[in-house]
């Protein structure tokens, strides 16, 4: 689920490059720079994993091999879980890493329309008690 959150907020990225800067670029870059590491290191972590238990509950055509739940259970415990630790500091910066693809200025009470005729921008305030703009 963290990879799911962190890859989703580049669905906005369309928007970043419209109103691109210098700065902006720079500062995603040392974000991604950062955080393809950690995410380098979860991906490793879970495929070592995900080999190791191939190797011991699959055969080579793809079969399941003969074991218990509870070797299952003891495996994934002394093998998976007792190693956690070891990603846990990425899972972090990953899970709160936040990207600011769309600037949100602090005055922006109004919503903007689109340009009307003229090049001016329409803009919409609202009023109480069913008033019009």
């Amino acid at each position: 689920m963290i990879l799911n959150t962190y890859f989703g907020q580049f669905e906005q990225v369309e928007k970043f490059f419209d109103d691109i800067t210098p700065e902006k670029f720079r500062s995603l870059r040392e974000n991604v720079e950062i955080h393809y590491r950690s995410i380098g290191m979860i991906v490793c972590f879970w495929q070592i994993k995900i080999n190791d238990w191939r190797k011991r509950f699959w055969d080579d055509r793809g079969r399941r091999k003969d074991s218990t739940w509870e070797q299952r259970y003891n495996f994934f415990k002394d093998t998976v879980y007792h190693n956690l630790f070891t990603i846990d500091d990425n899972l972090k910066l990953v899970k709160n890493a936040k990207f600011e693809f769309v600037d949100a200025s602090p005055n922006d009470d109004k919503e903007q329309k689109p340009e009307a005729e003229g090049g001016a921008v329409a803009e919409e305030t609202t009023q109480s008690e069913g008033g019009t703009a």
